[in-house]
């Protein structure tokens, strides 16, 4: 379990780490792509004029792209891609590939051998893919407000890239003083995707945001584009619009300056919630792996609570029970107190005992009743010895008389004495025998 939320807390702050640096190359991409916009809407404006109008701010703009471009490149490098998705891979290789031909576009542009239908759409594309990468931002984001927050803040930035693209092709269009092929549909299609972007921004981004956007927009400025724009509406058939297309170019850009500094504090409020949610997330990590090292600990206790008082029990039973088993005292009791299974089989092996004590308690009272039975009969045998000893003898008596009195017959049947003296004399004898047997 401990490894389980060390490894979720570890998985957690690694993704946020691996948005922290999308969001911080976000960044470099928007402080990139607000210079190539300003770049873009110079190049239109010169290719426009050809070459009358700004020769004099396009070589600063590039100088100020340069030095994004390098900032851009240097924190690339920083960055292991390989950790990153095969989409992000794919998207930053794209970018870089247009991101490399800046140069070369660049001279075609200062020869007026590009075209400004191409110059205009070089610079969107690249930036289209610039947008790309940003976008994928929210994509790694592993929290909800996070992700919203990330939507909002791309959202703002497509909106603010069409804006861009208003101030190039209404640059190249003021210069020329007319609308070229297709380009007046394109402003009216740019402004109301500017819109619908910023919509999607308002209906995701936070209140603090929200309020920032409205108090930073409300300036005289925006209402001047407006107004410059309206110009381009109501003329856009026949041209002669009477707007001096460095003007245009000065006005909103000062109104995508005023886009920057929003988009400044959305990626500031973003940087700021990333490092809320990394502080929180090593927080709950920690809370996390505490509480379970607590709870394993009291796991641990109570396992080895229990596992010592069952040793306890069974120590005291089997001591009882030796006892019992060497010294055969029956009346030892091995009942463990307490209320667990160890307790439960004490009381089974005493009740046990018990039983055993009864059942030999029992069998000495009928030994020691079938000896006192015993001895009383040896008594009664002994005298019934006796008693035929002296039957014996009066037997032997009576067989003596029986003898006398036959040859006393014998005698009366040869004596010459007479009846009567016999007769006495034989009633005698009986009288004698009756008298022993009495």
């Amino acid at each position: 379990m401990i490894a389980s939320a060390i490894s979720t807390a570890m998985s957690e702050k690694a993704s946020l780490s691996q948005v922290q640096k999308l969001n911080i190359l976000s960044q470099k991409l928007s402080l990139l792509i607000h210079e190539t916009q300003k770049e873009r809407g110079a190049s239109a404006g010169f290719v426009g004029s050809k070459g009358a109008k700004f020769s004099d701010i396009l070589p600063a703009q590039r100088v100020l792209t340069d030095t994004k471009r390098e900032e851009y490149t240097s924190y690339l490098k920083t960055i292991d891609l390989n950790s990153f998705s095969k989409e992000l891979q794919t998207n930053v290789s794209i970018f870089q590939s247009d991101l490399d031909m800046l140069d070369s576009k660049r001279a075609q542009i200062t020869d007026l051998s590009l075209s400004l239908k191409d110059t205009v759409s070089y610079y969107t594309n690249m930036n289209a893919k610039n947008l790309n990468i940003v976008s994928l931002t929210a994509k790694l984001a592993p929290n909800q407000e996070l992700v919203k927050s990330l939507d909002a803040y791309t959202n703002f930035l497509k909106s603010k890239e069409r804006a861009g693209v208003e101030r190039a092709v209404l640059s190249g269009t003021f210069a020329q003083d007319k609308f070229g092929t297709g380009m007046f549909a394109k402003v009216i299609t740019l402004i109301a995707k500017q819109d619908a972007y910023l919509d999607s921004y308002m209906s995701m981004a936070t209140e603090n945001s929200k309020d920032f956007y409205k108090t930073t927009m409300n300036s005289p400025v925006v209402g001047e584009v407006n107004a410059m724009r309206e110009i381009a509406k109501a003329k856009a058939a026949e041209g002669n619009f009477g707007v001096d297309s460095v003007v245009w170019f000065k006005t909103i850009t000062a109104k995508i300056n005023l886009l920057k500094k929003v988009d400044d504090e959305l990626a500031k409020q973003n940087s700021a919630l990333l490092n809320t949610l990394e502080s929180d997330a090593q927080t709950d990590a920690f809370i996390s792996v505490a509480a379970q090292v607590t709870f394993s600990i009291m796991i641990f206790v109570i396992i080895y609570l229990v596992s010592r008082g069952i040793n306890n029990s069974v120590t005291s039973s089997l001591e009882k029970l030796k006892h019992v088993s060497n010294s055969l005292d029956l009346s030892q009791s091995v009942v463990v107190q307490g209320s667990d299974e160890i307790s439960q089989i004490s009381h089974a092996v005493d009740d046990m005992i018990c039983s055993f004590k009864d059942m030999i308690t029992h069998a000495q009272d009928v030994s020691n009743q079938t000896s006192s039975e015993s001895e009383t009969l040896t008594q009664v045998v002994t005298q019934l010895a006796s008693n035929g000893k002296v039957a014996d003898d009066r037997i032997q008596t009576i067989n003596a008389l029986v003898s006398e009195v036959g040859d006393r017959l014998n005698d009366v049947e040869h004596s010459s004495i007479t009846v009567s003296e016999d007769l006495d004399t034989t009633f005698n004898v009986l009288d004698n025998f009756v008298t022993k047997l009495g």
